[in-house]
């Protein structure tokens, strides 16, 4: 229970901001500017009519501390500089690095998402979507999020991602 308090203290600075926007602007403490739309547990957020930037819908599913109401998971999916699909989470401090999030969903195999970045907004994994995690992936519900945590106690969390082919399908990405 300490670890888990430790965690979600640390996750209390945590941004929400979409992945396009958040590799193509700075952070503010204004949201993004555009079209938000729901679908299931995923908000979708796309530019602007208009925008000219080069910018791409962004999909996000948060896992909230019903409590204190702040984010402990933070997954996204979208579209790099690149124009690839990737996925990126943010998970609380704490946890052993070199291990990654590994993610279970749907028919893929799981997968491990290797940590690229930890500061005191929590640690960031990421990873390219492929067609075929596509195709694996979809009509899930449910996903399974393996963290390890620095206390050397694995932590199985179940999510409900009920809206995420509708999600997928709102970004481009079938």
């Amino acid at each position: 229970m300490r670890i888990l308090c430790r965690l979600l203290i640390s996750l209390f600075f945590i941004m929400l901001p979409v992945l396009a926007w958040s590799q193509n602007a700075p952070a503010t403490a204004q949201p993004p500017q555009g079209k938000l739309s729901h679908f299931g547990n995923w908000i979708v957020l796309c530019p602007p009519d208009g925008d000219k930037s080069g910018v791409r819908c962004a999909a996000q599913f948060s896992l909230v501390d019903k409590k204190r109401k702040i984010p402990v998971i933070v997954w996204r999916i979208g579209f790099n500089k690149k124009q690839a699909l990737v996925m990126d989470m943010v998970t609380p401090t704490e946890v052993f690095l070199a291990k990654g999030v590994r993610l279970a969903i749907g028919k893929a195999p799981a997968i491990t998402l290797p940590y690229v970045s930890c500061g005191l907004r929590g640690c960031q994994s990421n990873f390219a979507v492929t067609p075929e995690l596509i195709t694996a992936i979809k009509g899930s519900k449910i996903a399974i999020l393996i963290l390890a945590p620095t206390n050397g106690k694995l932590l199985e969390l179940k999510l409900d991602v009920s809206g995420l082919d509708e999600a997928l399908a709102a970004l481009g990405a079938q």
